[in-house]
């Protein structure tokens, strides 16, 4: 019968709970990211945050170093011409309903 050693990784941002090899678990060192002399340092990560992190942190790189693209307001092309404003159809009158009275108000037959 094989062994294996597995550890439980809880991580520090969510909630969640996570099992992985031994020898991966080595590997895995602490997230630090600092940014302005500011730092966040996660001794733990579950895959699903790690992939979180290194998204944010590329998207602010990009950013900083000009590869993002500038995002402008899109503008309205002009209607073609001879097309009016949208009317919605009339709809038919609504006929009221009488309210029938209750049974003590109805004359006896």
């Amino acid at each position: 019968m094989a062994k294996k050693t597995v550890v439980e990784i809880q991580c520090d941002r969510c909630p969640r709970r996570e099992y992985i090899d031994g020898d991966a678990a080595s590997q895995l060192g602490t997230t630090t990211v600092t940014f302005e002399g500011k730092s966040i340092v996660f001794a733990d990560l579950c895959s699903a945050c790690r992939k979180a992190v290194a998204a944010h942190v590329e998207g602010i790189a990009r950013k900083l170093e000009g590869k993002s693209p500038e995002r402008v307001a899109k503008t309205k092309k002009p209607a073609p011409e001879g097309a009016g404003p949208v009317v919605p159809p009339e709809k038919p009158p609504v006929e009221l309903i009488k309210p029938v009275p209750p049974p003590a108000a109805r004359a006896a037959r």
